[in-house]
Order: C-alpha cells, then sequence, then structure tokens
C-alpha cells in the first residue's frame, strides 16, 4: 500500500513539473536567441531585466499599454481591437 502512494506522489510531481519545466525551457531559449542587427550583445541583460520586470510588476506597465487596464472582453469590440 505505501508503495503505491509513494509512487502516486512521485507521477504527480512529475506531471506538475511538466509545466514550469517547459516555461523555463522556453524563457532560457529565448534569452539565447541571436538579437537581429541593430541590437548588440548587452541587450541580453535587458531582455533578462523586461523578463524579471513584467513578473515581478505588471501593474507599472499599464499607463504605457491600455489593454493591460481590462478583461479580454472588454478589449475586443465588434471582433476587433479597440
Amino acid at each position: 500500500m505505501l508503495d503505491f502512494l509513494i509512487y502516486t506522489f512521485l507521477c504527480l510531481m512529475v506531471v506538475a513539473g511538466i509545466f514550469p519545466l517547459l516555461i523555463g525551457m522556453m524563457t532560457v531559449g529565448s534569452w539565447s536567441l541571436r538579437l537581429k542587427a541593430p541590437a548588440d550583445k548587452s541587450n541580453r541583460i535587458n531582455r533578462v531585466r523586461l523578463w524579471w520586470y513584467a513578473i515581478s510588476a505588471p501593474h507599472r506597465s499599464i499607463k504605457s499599454f491600455y489593454w493591460l487596464q481590462g478583461d479580454e472582453t472588454d478589449n475586443l469590440k465588434d471582433n476587433t481591437w479597440s
């Protein structure tokens, strides 16, 4: 019985860990992509900073991006972006 519970717990941990693992891999992969012409290698640090800013303080971006203020249904009017 104990073996079954341990096996079930481990299976649940593996399934629950797949999504964060994929997000992490996508993040690190996007940081390692080549930058286009006007950007230089120092802009990689800015990409990491922008990622951290978006995760930690999205409320500060509302003035710059009006579509962050409402729900998605509020942003759509007549099936077009307002």
